[in-house]
């Protein structure tokens, strides 16, 4: 066989395998494509030391460290409720700080990435509670939104407000007996005058997780979260995050294998 034969047949088999990488090519690109980083919106509520309006706080912290650092955030502030339905709307890919029960239309993160502390408050000479079942019966002020009641099995009649000041007015004036709220959230937001004379008791705790929107966007920022997170949870970077803010509480993960 000759020399330009040679060549020929090189050059027709180098051709032949460069047309069947070219579909696997066009399948990564479109995949890496699929899962942009370059921007990601993100609904949620304002929580004093997690979610700041300036993009700070122990949540952003989280999630700056997660994500790749040329990531844009787009953030949308507003009511609890709100946040969660923009993303079921899938008008955002991921909310923060949402729990099992507040949404049956997103996908969660398959592990929780810090834990509520449910607190009761109540005036102690007019009832005492230490566990969830001596709420029974007893007309309860919800957080809007938070579901707390169901969290803790709670049988008794509850009535939603929008504010913890809302709240605590409402039991500081008997019209209810008791009042769930989140313990730090109560700390950062609660006037401290509106607290005289009330009793706190932790009743229990909530896992929390980042909501995503159920599409295939969503469902591709679910599997990196997942893997990121993972990989993370045993570095020092996390532990010390976590250190930084001690109202954050990272769950165990050996209760989720």
């Amino acid at each position: 066989m000759s020399l330009v034969a040679v060549l020929l047949r090189c050059g027709l088999l180098l051709w032949l395998l460069s047309q069947c990488l070219l579909p696997l090519q066009a399948a990564q690109d479109d995949n890496s494509a699929s899962l942009s980083l370059s921007s990601v919106h993100i609904a949620t509520g304002l929580w004093p030391g997690f979610t700041e309006p300036d993009e700070q706080g122990a949540y952003f912290h989280l999630i700056t460290l997660l994500f790749p650092g040329e990531t844009q955030f787009k953030v949308s502030y507003t009511s609890f409720n709100r946040s969660v339905q923009m993303v079921e709307h899938q008008q955002a890919d991921m909310v923060l700080g949402i729990g099992l029960k507040d949404s049956v239309g997103l996908l969660y993160s398959a592990l929780p990435f810090d834990i509520d502390q449910v607190a009761v408050l109540f005036q102690p000479e007019r009832l005492q509670i230490q566990q969830p079942h001596d709420l029974t019966d007893q007309l309860i002020a919800t957080q809007r939104g938070y579901n707390y009641d169901m969290v803790l099995g709670i049988s008794a009649q509850s009535y939603e407000v929008d504010s913890i000041a809302t709240g605590l007015n409402l039991l500081r004036s008997g019209r209810v007996d008791a009042f769930l709220v989140e313990k730090a959230e109560l700390h950062a937001k609660a006037d401290i005058k509106l607290l005289d004379g009330i009793s706190i008791v932790l009743l229990g705790g909530e896992q929390i997780y980042i909501g995503f929107a159920n599409n295939q966007r969503g469902q591709e920022l679910k599997a990196w979260w997942d893997q990121q997170f993972l990989h993370y949870y045993h570095t020092e970077q996390l532990q010390a995050l976590y250190q930084q803010y001690e109202e954050m509480h990272l769950p165990e993960l050996s209760r989720y294998q």
